[in-house]
């Protein structure tokens, strides 16, 4: 859904290349967009990991740690 949105003509996305990018990942990790763009911030920026509450954002991407 969000790479959909993202091909609103209408619509102007700051920073679009990183969106479209999470989207795909995303996508292909079945993980949800926001814990996605959430981790990719925090990788851009030096951190080495976030820390979700979801479960299956934990399990599916490298760049979160589940709290648990």
């Amino acid at each position: 859904m969000a790479g959909e949105i993202l091909d609103v003509d209408d619509l102007v996305v700051e920073k679009r290349e990183p969106m479209v990018e999470a989207a795909g990942q995303a996508r292909k990790n079945r993980t949800g967009f926001s814990d996605v763009m959430v981790a990719s911030g925090n990788l851009s920026t030096g951190c080495a990991r976030a820390v979700a509450f979801d479960r299956h954002a934990g399990k599916r991407s490298k760049a979160m740690e589940l709290l648990s």
